[in-house]
């Protein structure tokens, strides 16, 4: 395991907030993708019984960073083509999500 000076570290750190407050600032963190390796692993906890991996770089721009971040946006309305899950709660379709990110 290689080891890194506080210098390194505290810069890598300053990219990684610049990238982030430019992703904020343009709604879109797919670029942040760049900060990963190509083999990195990026996952979040579901539930009590499902996790969800993103594997190698590209599914995480496209996945992670890409449709789930995209979902974080505060509107709440339902795009054309999506469905809808349960009372109030908007639930894109992963095909309106391409298409709203291709627009």
């Amino acid at each position: 395991m290689s080891s890194y000076s506080y210098s390194e570290l505290s810069e890598m750190v300053e990219r990684w907030l610049d990238a982030n407050r430019r992703a904020e600032a343009a709604k879109d963190w797919r670029p942040m993708a760049e900060m990963y390796t190509e083999d990195a692993t990026y996952g979040w906890n579901l539930g009590p019984n499902e996790e969800f991996m993103a594997v190698g770089r590209e599914e995480i721009r496209d996945v992670a960073l890409g449709l789930e971040m995209g979902g974080l946006r505060m509107d709440l309305s339902v795009p054309e083509g999506a469905r809808r899950s349960g009372p109030g709660r908007g639930h894109r379709s992963v095909e309106a999500d391409r298409k709203r990110h291709a627009a």
